[in-house]
């Protein structure tokens, strides 16, 4: 795998894992739609398990965002990169992850909606 192709895999490994348990985390807080967390740590998760572990290094601290829907914004955003990036590598990333990182991004999104 090329260094690019690597490292673009890694980081969206990373994110996919970091949000996935930002999920998990805030999935009875008061304010958020528990449904919703749940379907974006279950898209997240399945989409990190079809691509392969990083190289190297330590999961990034588990983010505890602010409240509201602006709180999450930061993170939905970086889903979509994630997303368009996997979907940049085509063929050598599974479309499917790619469709499980836009989910997530959705999900992620109507967790403070209301």
């Amino acid at each position: 795998m090329s260094k690019t192709l690597s490292s673009t895999v890694a980081e969206a490994w990373d994110t996919l894992d970091t949000v996935a348990r930002l999920a998990d985390a805030i999935t009875w807080d008061d304010g958020s739609d528990s449904l919703s967390a749940m379907q974006c740590a279950q898209s997240c998760t399945a989409a990190r398990d079809l691509l392969p572990l990083p190289p190297a290094g330590a999961p990034a601290p588990t983010p505890r965002p602010a409240d509201g829907a602006a709180g999450l914004a930061p993170y939905v955003e970086q889903l979509r990169s994630t997303a368009r990036a996997l979907a940049a590598l085509h063929p050598a990333a599974p479309g499917t992850a790619v469709q499980l990182a836009e989910a997530a991004a959705e999900a992620l999104a109507a967790v403070r909606e209301r």
